[in-house]
């Protein structure tokens, strides 16, 4: 019992991670990745199925968490593309999270 509590507190602290931001903080611009990025938002009934699937086809590691958005950026001669995957029905501050993801790439660990 003491182990399925503990899993579920550890996959519930990692899917809170991304929505940990203070939405009015500043954050520094100069650690941008690129400053022109082409942005395709999808929205998906199931979103941690539709980022592991996006993960997978682009040759990275898929989540062990059932993640409830991500970004995906990839890079060709055109520029960068960056895929934002989230619920039908999302909110501002996840899009702008998912969006700085495309700018930054994995900001988290600053």
């Amino acid at each position: 019992m003491k182990k399925t509590v503990g899993m579920v507190f550890m996959v519930a602290t990692l899917n809170c991670w991304a929505y940990q931001d203070e939405p009015l903080k500043l954050f520094d611009t100069s650690r941008n990745q690129s400053n022109k990025v082409t942005i395709v938002w999808e929205q998906s009934q199931d979103v941690g199925a539709a980022c592991n699937r996006e993960r997978q086809a682009r040759g990275l590691a898929t989540f062990n968490f059932a993640a409830q958005s991500c970004a995906i950026v990839s890079s060709n001669a055109d520029g960068d593309t960056c895929k934002i995957i989230t619920a039908q029905k999302t909110t501002q501050a996840i899009l702008g999270h998912e969006t700085r993801h495309c700018f930054q790439g994995a900001f988290h660990q600053w």
